[in-house]
This record gives C-alpha cells, structure tokens and sequence, in this order.
C-alpha cells in the first residue's frame, strides 16, 4: 500500500521512515509493558485470571 500511495522518487525514503517507525514502534511497547507492569504487578495477574474467567464462561 505505501508503494502505491508513494511517488517513485520519494518510496526509497518513505521504506526508511516506515521502518524507522516500526522499530520505534515495537520498542516502545516493551517500555511500556514494564512500566504498567511495574505499577501493577499484582492487578496484571488478576486482570489476567479475570479474563482467563470470562472467556472460559462463555
């Protein structure tokens, strides 16, 4: 999709941003896993078993 929205002249640009961003992306899911863990250490298991509970109900 992005080549077919992407001038030719500028797609080798627009592959290096998006990739750029990917990696942000992915990176910062890490750090924001840990500092939601780190506030809650005991509401992630408990939210975890809640829905564990919910889906086995149905």
């Amino acid at each position: 999709m992005l080549a077919d929205l992407t001038p030719r002249t500028d797609r080798e640009r627009a592959f290096g941003l998006l990739k750029v961003v990917d990696n942000a992306e992915f990176g910062s899911g890490f750090v924001a896993g840990g500092v939601l863990y780190g506030l809650a250490k005991t509401a992630v298991f408990v939210v975890d078993g809640a829905t564990c509970g919910a889906v086995a109900e149905n």
